[in-house]
């Protein structure tokens, strides 16, 4: 057990991205794009669907959520 969590005292390990790093990441808007690929319909994070206007972030392995999901 001491072991496996021998690295937990460890906090100060950076978890993700910084805020100037998903700052820079591409976004835009859903319905912008004359044709939306139905299997990109729904944030996968919130699993709602997106409407005209919602605010994307795209990332660059070009899967796209809703920016307040992901931000």
């Amino acid at each position: 057990f001491f072991l496996l969590n021998e690295d937990d005292d460890d906090d100060d390990r950076l978890r993700g991205l910084t805020k100037e790093q998903i700052d820079n990441l591409s976004t835009r808007n859903y319905g912008d794009v004359h044709t939306e690929n139905e299997w990109s319909k729904t944030c996968s994070v919130c699993i709602n669907e997106y409407a005209t206007g919602n605010k994307l972030r795209q990332l660059p392995c070009t899967h796209e959520f809703h920016i307040h999901c992901i931000d």
